[in-house]
């Protein structure tokens, strides 16, 4: 799950490069993000030009927890299933305010 993640999170740096719009709405964004997947647990810093600071374990004070399971989370990044049919039928619980559900669908796409 690691290795799908940050190549997730290689693609999303990739695209803040290059998308002037998703560029200007990240432009102030500091937000601690969690991710649990079954057992495991992940973090990492959603700043305004990307992601940084990945990292196995939990982080105090997350303002963004994302909560699924394996076959969710790869059917996802497969696109076999939509972050909003994901979150409607409850295979991915998302804690977090709805700008910042916003700004997390592209890394979820």
């Amino acid at each position: 799950m690691k290795e799908i993640l940050m190549n997730a999170i290689e693609k999303f740096n990739k695209k803040c490069k290059t998308d002037e719009k998703l560029r200007k709405e990240l432009k102030d964004v500091n937000r601690k993000v969690q991710i649990e997947i079954d057992d495991e647990k992940y973090h990492f810093l959603l700043l305004g030009d990307g992601i940084s600071g990945f990292d196995e374990g939990t982080i105090e004070n997350p303002d963004v927890t994302i909560i699924s399971d394996n076959e969710t989370i790869h059917g996802l990044m497969k696109k076999e299933i939509s972050i909003f049919k994901a979150y409607a039928t409850g295979k991915i619980k998302i804690k977090a305010s709805l700008m910042d559900l916003l700004r997390l669908k592209e890394f979820l796409k």
